[in-house]
């Protein structure tokens, strides 16, 4: 009679917690949330994740289920604390700041990463399509956006021709080395040139790169500029 009894304890059980993991798997999550358990995931630090909950200007819909399900994604409590408290920050707000600016229309820059409607973008490998195209629409950013494609595309290219002649330089000069070519002064010369050119090339990439960075914080904060003076009618 015992071992019955144990029996349907243990089925039962296993029931309940099926029945639990069911509904806290089938309860979607918002994009923010979504988000945040992917940097969660990819190890980014806490202060920062708690950085973008902050200053999100999307609600994040903190149900019992979603916390549920958000605590099995790894997120810590501390985490869950901030989203919670975020909501109900949002739902203090005015109508006036959370429809009429539609402030998750704004684009940020923050931790390398671009922020616009709830979501985060990349943008050192390019811009999002859905990004690029709204800035491509707007006169105002459209220089800022051209002069950043065009940054970029110099920085990788000065980028990867610096590290093909550093590895070419140096396998030119051990190859001469070994097979004893010509002028070993002549040979040794062309390697470290090669080599001091790609460490040219690298540093040149580095300087484009960041003015590409710079010339994308001014499209971006100019376009956020020209939409709050047009959603406040001025």
């Amino acid at each position: 009679m015992k071992i019955k009894l144990c029996v349907v304890t243990v089925f039962i059980s296993i029931g309940v917690m099926a029945f639990a993991q069911a509904a806290t798997d089938g309860e979607s999550l918002s994009m923010p949330e979504q988000d945040i358990v992917k940097m969660t995931k990819a190890g980014i630090d806490e202060s920062v994740i708690i950085a973008y909950i902050r200053t999100s200007q999307t609600s994040f819909g903190m149900s019992a289920a979603v916390r549920a399900r958000l605590l099995t994604e790894g997120l810590s409590q501390t985490v869950l604390a901030e989203m919670a408290r975020r909501d109900q920050e949002l739902e203090k707000s005015t109508p006036a700041l959370t429809m009429s600016l539609s402030a998750d229309r704004l684009f940020r820059l923050r931790f390398g990463l671009i922020q616009y409607e709830g979501r985060l973008y990349p943008f050192r490998s390019g811009l999002a399509p859905e990004i690029k195209e709204t800035l491509q629409a707007d006169p105002a950013a459209l220089p800022d956006i051209s002069s950043f494609s065009r940054l970029q595309a110099t920085s990788n290219a000065t980028l990867w021709s610096g590290v093909a002649l550093i590895i070419g330089g140096s396998l030119y000069g051990m190859i001469a080395a070994d097979n004893s070519w010509g002028n070993d002064s002549l040979n040794g010369g062309i390697a470290a040139g090669a080599i001091g050119g790609g460490l040219i090339s690298l540093i040149i990439s580095g300087i484009t790169g960041h003015s590409a960075y710079l010339d994308l914080y001014n499209g971006l904060s100019r376009y956020n500029k020209d939409l709050i003076a047009g959603n406040s009618g001025r």
